[in-house]
């Protein structure tokens, strides 16, 4: 079985915010070592 590397964001409310800057600056970055991303509540739109 191949791993696979997951990218788990949660939110609520304004908790939100903080992980849609970071998955901005990895974006910048280029950095995406992901396969699979996962949101929960406000996560769910980064």
């Amino acid at each position: 079985m191949t791993e696979k590397t997951a990218l788990v964001v949660e939110g609520g409310g304004m908790r939100g915010v903080y992980p849609a800057g970071v998955l901005d600056a990895f974006l910048l970055a280029g950095f995406n070592p992901f396969d699979l991303y996962i949101g929960v509540s406000s996560g769910t739109p980064n």
